[in-house]
């Protein structure tokens, strides 16, 4: 990256398996435990997989292969963080296995899912993903770290569509501002949270973006993470993007 340019990428997830007609997983037994935290289909990982090196190619130009090994993700070029949901782990697994052994995977609860009926249905679910140490387990068993402890504040009950895309953003930009020494970061969320940033982009200015396709995905540079002016109603069409030109997607 040149001095002084940051980056950020924001990635949707792959390919979820509730939502492919007949697929397996919604008569199994993992779906009676955690309903609401669907794996990715076989297509969804291949689709992962391919978008992991795309990202790779546009941004890496190769580097990834020959950069020293880190540590932690605080040594690493890239900060690779991700919602707790499975779909989001899993495409983010893929991520770092492209950027290569040291990229550590950082768990932010403030990434997840929309927290309410829009989204999860009528009544509060009882759990809506696994837990860390299965999320732990299963980027272990890909050979991917996963740094200390989850980020963030998981959203509560019940959260509207537009809280969740103010928090959605609200995280955004906390990352950027701590990934400021790294000058690279890349988040996977859901399509709301995609979608939520992108709007807020000077470059989206006087439009809204309602969907965002699977692994969908965008990447913003700045000179200067400090000017972007966050505004809550871009993010949800009540306005037009006010963050600063000097941001460029």
């Amino acid at each position: 990256v040149p001095g002084g340019v940051q980056q950020c990428v924001v990635l949707r997830h792959a390919e979820r398996a509730d939502q492919c007609l007949g697929h397996p997983w919604a008569s199994s037994h993992d779906f009676s435990l955690w309903p609401l935290d669907p794996p990715l289909t076989d297509a969804g990982l291949m689709a992962a997989e391919e978008t992991a090196r795309e990202i790779c190619r546009f941004l890496f130009k190769g580097c990834h292969q020959s950069q020293s090994r880190a540590a932690s993700p605080h040594d690493c070029a890239w900060r690779v963080v991700t919602s707790p949901f499975l779909r989001c782990v899993q495409t983010a697994v893929e991520v770092c296995k492209a950027i290569g052994q040291g990229c550590e995977l950082e768990v932010d609860m403030a990434l997840g899912e929309v927290y309410g009926p829009e989204v999860m249905g009528e009544y509060e679910p009882k759990a809506t993903h696994r837990t860390f140490e299965e999320v732990r387990r299963y980027c272990e068993k890909h050979n991917v770290a996963v740094y200390g402890q989850p980020l963030g504040q998981s959203p509560q009950w019940p959260e509207c569509l537009r809280m969740a895309r103010a928090r959605f953003l609200e995280s955004f930009v906390g990352h950027l501002q701590n990934s400021a020494e790294h000058r690279r970061a890349l988040l996977v969320t859901h399509g709301d949270g995609v979608a939520a940033t992108l709007s807020a982009m000077a470059a989206m200015r006087g439009r809204f973006v309602d969907r965002v396709h699977y692994c969908g995905f965008f990447v913003a540079e700045a000179n200067d993470v400090s000017s972007l002016e966050q505004n809550t109603d871009d993010a949800l069409g009540h306005g037009t993007a006010t963050s600063s030109p000097s941001w460029r997607v």
